[in-house]
């Protein structure tokens, strides 16, 4: 037995995946488990109303980042040619800067009306910021894809424990201020402009070749070859941004401030584990996935490990915060905030099935299934938000939470069912 024990120990320090999946993953945890640091902090020096405005602000900013890019950055890393990798980066990048100017024209003539129809009037004043914050954004998702394929996961990694290092020290310098909803919305935008400036430096700096110049007519055929990515993986990943954000505009409309600020607060939280370790190991295991397809290897078998130790993973960490919520977090976060232990409670079961299904979104973009993949988000999306408006429609919150959670675990489940599906032959439908 202590001998299967020690070649198991070595075979996991002679795996690439697992050294660059740690490396990815120790990343993504000192950037996720900053936030989660200052949350304490935040709580006591912002209002629940400041902090659901700040919400409000980050599903605009989530929901419209998302294809910035159309979605090409997550194309970079499929290619077996590396010069096909570097056009679509570059793709990539100038979509990202031109859907910024694109939001600046808009936000100057339309801002207003379109902020007093959403129901967020009281972020008019800073809808400025949002074209800085996608543009910045679309770089740092492009620019990481970049460095994924050039292996460089500790700059990765770096990049994102910038953004939120940042961002953290800026909202309590300006929490602390007195500047309310501005120290908030302003320090978000910071940590995404400094962690994409970070990216960009640093594959300049490892791979010049990524920033020479292409010619205008091999972008154009790129572009052509991989035009599923916008055509439907943006579709898509609008979709999903729109059922995962929309609530918290919706709380803020439909109900208050404050209780958008605690769901916020209850998200955030829950989801800290899902993004220290699933988006981490998602973009090592995205790569690991490709190179698998093109050797011909048995994915089906393959992801089937996945899904189990994923499961097996988040098991204890998802369930101490089932039994514990409401008394961790009336005690760390202040005792006005114990309702947000509640909230965590109905949404955790969404939450874990998010965890053991996010680092196999790349399943479908490696079977070309974009289109399918569009349309379950759409009726996700349909069912979601149904959920919701039967809550806003009976006046009972918690109902609508229920129902979100619910058809959440669903679409899931079934998502689970998919992946292992189009992994079971090598043209799958």
């Amino acid at each position: 037995m202590t001998a299967r024990i020690s070649a198991f120990i070595k075979k996991l320090k002679g795996s690439d995946f697992i050294r660059n999946s740690v490396v990815m993953s120790a990343g993504s945890g000192i950037s996720q488990f900053i936030p989660i640091l200052v949350i304490p902090v935040l709580t006591r020096i912002y209002t629940p109303e400041e902090i659901g405005g700040l919400a409000a602000f980050i599903a605009l900013f989530a929901i419209l980042s998302i294809v910035a890019g159309g979605r090409y950055e997550y194309a970079v890393i499929m290619p077996e040619d590396d010069r096909t990798g570097v056009r679509l980066l570059q793709i990539a990048a100038t979509l990202s800067i031109l859907s910024g100017a694109v939001l600046f024209v808009i936000i100057t003539l339309f801002g207003e009306p379109i902020s007093h129809a959403l129901g967020v009037p009281f972020l008019v004043p800073w809808l400025w910021l949002l074209p800085l914050a996608i543009t910045a954004q679309g770089l740092f998702m492009t620019f990481s894809f970049g460095l994924n394929r050039m292996k460089s996961y500790r700059d990765i990694s770096a990049g994102k424990v910038s953004q939120t290092g940042s961002t953290a020290l800026i909202q309590i310098l300006t929490g602390l201020s007195g500047w309310g909803l501005a120290g908030l919305v302003i320090g978000k935008t910071a940590g995404v402009i400094v962690s994409a400036f970070w990216l960009v430096a640093s594959l300049a700096k490892k791979a010049p070749e990524f920033f020479e110049r292409e010619r205008p007519n091999d972008l154009r055929s790129t572009a052509l070859e991989y035009a599923n990515y916008p055509k439907y993986n943006a579709p898509h990943a609008f979709t999903t941004n729109v059922s995962n954000n929309l609530p918290v505009i919706l709380f803020v409309s439909f109900f208050t401030e404050a209780i958008a600020g605690f769901y916020a607060m209850a998200i955030r939280a829950s989801l800290a584990p899902v993004q220290i370790i699933s988006t981490a190991t998602g973009q090592v295991l995205g790569k690991r996935l490709a190179e698998k397809k093109h050797s011909g290897d048995d994915l089906h078998a393959y992801v089937k490990k996945v899904i189990f130790y994923f499961a097996l993973l988040g098991l204890i960490p998802f369930g101490l915060l089932f039994i514990a919520g409401p008394a961790v977090f009336g005690f760390v976060l202040g005792s006005e905030w114990a309702i947000t232990g509640v909230y965590v409670r109905i949404i955790i079961p969404f939450v874990f099935l998010t965890f053991v299904t996010q680092p196999l979104s790349y399943i479908p973009l490696l079977f070309d299934q974009q289109k399918k993949a569009f349309g379950i988000y759409l009726v996700s999306l349909v069912l979601r938000m149904s959920g919701i408006f039967t809550g806003i429609v009976m006046d009972s919150f918690y109902l609508s939470l229920a129902l979100y959670s619910l058809t959440g675990v669903i679409v899931l489940l079934y998502h689970l069912y998919w992946y292992l599906s189009l992994c079971k032959s090598p043209s799958p439908g």
